[in-house]
């Protein structure tokens, strides 16, 4: 528990940007007991980890390929439909307005390419994929949250090579994410997957040749 000596990080003032209870910070410390301000600043790193990912998650845009697909076909089809009513005196003046070098593209003939992608792609338009459960902008932010736990990991180790705690470390941390912020429940395999060849990732060594200058 927190001591009365003791006061939670300004981040936790933050309101929803606070990703954990109190009780939850509490587990995440208890698994390698660390106290005082070295628990508070690990705290807050790993706070800001969590909040990062919130962000991220809320900010990104998954593909959605059914929803896009049919978008485009809708908009061709109104500008089909848009060339139809157009009256000569619309169509005159776009072919004779702006004194091209070369003839421009014709009423006549964007609609003819429309109506060719239409034909050329229908079954591909009729047969759109599936939704991705997980694209390529959750992966990174995953890969970012993982990154910050362990380097807040690192951190409350002071630099020291010494991994005991790091498994329970990391699923006190994930644990809260995945219940109330949809984090994908993965397996602690995929999880250190995601560590390796991990730019963002601080090593040991460094963090360690650091805190003995």
């Amino acid at each position: 528990m927190i001591r009365k000596t003791e006061s939670l990080p300004p981040s936790a003032s933050r309101g929803r940007d606070w990703p954990y209870l109190e009780s939850e910070t509490d587990v995440i410390a208890a698994t390698i007991g660390v106290e005082g301000p070295l628990r508070l600043r690990m705290i807050e790193h790993v706070a800001s980890a969590g909040a990062r990912f919130i962000a991220d998650k809320t900010g990104e845009k998954r593909p959605a390929p059914a929803i896009e697909i049919a978008n485009i076909v809708t908009a061709i089809n109104g500008t089909i439909a848009a060339i139809q009513d157009a009256s000569d005196e619309a169509i005159f003046f776009l072919h004779t307005a702006g004194g091209h070098e070369q003839r421009p593209l014709s009423v006549s003939e964007l609609r003819q390419m429309l109506e060719r992608f239409l034909a050329e792609n229908r079954e591909a338009l009729d047969n759109p994929p599936r939704a991705s459960k997980g694209g390529p902008a959750i992966l990174v932010a995953e890969r970012k949250l993982i990154a910050n736990l362990r380097n807040a990991f690192v951190f409350a180790r002071q630099g020291a090579k010494n991994f005991e705690g790091w498994p329970a470390f990391r699923a006190a941390c994930l644990a809260p994410l995945a219940a109330r912020h949809d984090l994908l429940r993965r397996s602690e395999k995929a999880w250190d997957t995601l560590l390796e060849t991990n730019s963002l990732v601080r090593p040991f060594e460094r963090l360690k040749k650091r805190t003995q200058q």
